[in-house]
């Protein structure tokens, strides 16, 4: 399992690179919804082949995208105006945005969790395959 989370770290490692550098939020879009279920399914499978506590990858891996999805989404603007917006004025000119969006969350985060459901899957066959070709 230890694997697994090698993996893990090294996928969220790589998404927080592309969210550091990326200006636009393309790049970051992208990496959530494409890369990071595959990673996250890869860890997730490698971990669940040696030991069923592999969920644990999957729940900390859509943890991670929920809270970079949050960082994409509720922003903190400088300089923009308010208005009648549900936003809070930090010292500074900096805004707290407290209105997420919550279809982007959904998405993304529905992204890593299928792929970590889909990679816990395999992983569990494979754990059962290599149990079932031992006790041969």
């Amino acid at each position: 399992m230890m694997v697994g989370w090698i993996i893990f770290a090294i996928a969220t490692v790589l998404v927080l690179v592309v969210r550091c550098t990326d200006q636009y939020g393309f790049a970051s879009g992208a990496a959530l919804l494409f890369i990071y279920p595959l990673m996250l399914l890869a860890a997730t499978a490698t971990g669940a082949s040696g030991s069923v506590h592999a969920y644990w990858i999957g729940i900390a891996g859509v943890v991670v995208e929920f809270l970079l999805i949050g960082s994409m989404t509720m922003l903190l603007n400088p300089g923009v105006d308010a208005g009648s917006d549900p936003c809070t004025m930090l010292p500074g000119g900096w805004q707290l945005c407290a209105t997420p969006d919550y279809s982007a969350i959904a998405l993304y985060c529905g992204a890593g969790l299928i792929g970590a459901l889909i990679g816990y899957g395999i992983g569990s066959l494979l754990r059962r395959h290599l149990h079932k070709a031992d006790s041969v």
